[in-house]
C-alpha cells in the first residue's frame, strides 16, 4: 500500500531522533533544493594547465571525502572534455538543458544528468556542435539558478567557455 501511494522509502520504529532528523532534512534537500548553495568555477590561464582536471578533483573530493552533494558542469559546450575525464557519453547539449530548465520540464532535467557517485551527479552536456553558438547569458543563468537550488555545491568548469558565459559566471 505504502508503494502504491509513492512512498519509496520509510522507517521502522523505534527511530532515533537523529535518524529522523537527518531523512526530513534530506528530503526537503531533494524536494526543494538547498539554500545558501556555493557555486565554485575553475578557470585556467590557458589551454592545458588542467582546470578540467582540477574541477572533476574538486567535484570527486566534495563528493567521496566530504560527503556533499555536489553536481558538475562543463560550460565548454561541443569543446568538452568532461565525458572523456568521467567516463560517460554526452546525453545532450547546453542548449536542450537551458530549454528544459525555461520549459520547467523536471524530467527530461533529470536525464540529463549523468549520476556519476552517490553523491555526485554531473550535467552531462557536451554533445553541441562545436562551431555552433552557445546559449545566450540570460539562459545560462536561469540553468545555474535552477542547479544552485537543487544542489549545496555546483562547480562549473570554464575552460574553453564562451567569454559570454565566463562573464555571467
Amino acid at each position: 500500500k505504502l508503494i502504491a501511494m509513492g512512498i519509496s522509502d520509510y522507517l521502522v520504529r523505534p527511530v532515533p531522533a537523529e535518524t529522523l532528523a537527518m531523512d526530513i532534512a534530506r528530503s526537503l534537500i531533494d524536494r526543494i533544493g538547498a539554500g545558501g548553495s556555493r557555486m565554485i568555477a575553475v578557470t585556467g590561464a590557458k589551454g592545458g594547465v588542467g582546470a578540467s582536471a582540477v574541477a572533476q578533483a574538486m567535484a570527486w573530493g566534495a563528493a567521496d571525502i566530504l560527503r556533499q552533494k555536489t553536481v558538475l558542469m562543463d560550460a565548454a559546450g561541443g569543446w568538452s572534455t568532461l565525458n572523456v575525464g568521467m567516463n560517460f557519453e554526452p546525453a545532450t547539449t547546453l542548449q536542450e538543458a537551458t530549454r528544459a530548465v525555461a520549459s520547467n520540464n523536471e524530467d527530461a532535467f533529470k536525464r540529463m544528468l549523468f549520476k556519476a557517485h552517490d553523491k555526485l551527479d554531473v550535467l552531462s552536456t557536451g554533445g553541441d556542435i562545436m562551431l555552433d553558438k552557445l546559449v545566450e547569458a540570460p539562459a545560462y543563468e536561469s540553468l545555474l539558478d535552477k542547479l544552485m537550488t537543487t544542489y549545496p555545491l555546483v562547480i562549473i568548469d570554464l575552460s574553453h567557455a564562451p567569454v559570454d558565459l565566463v562573464k555571467t559566471m
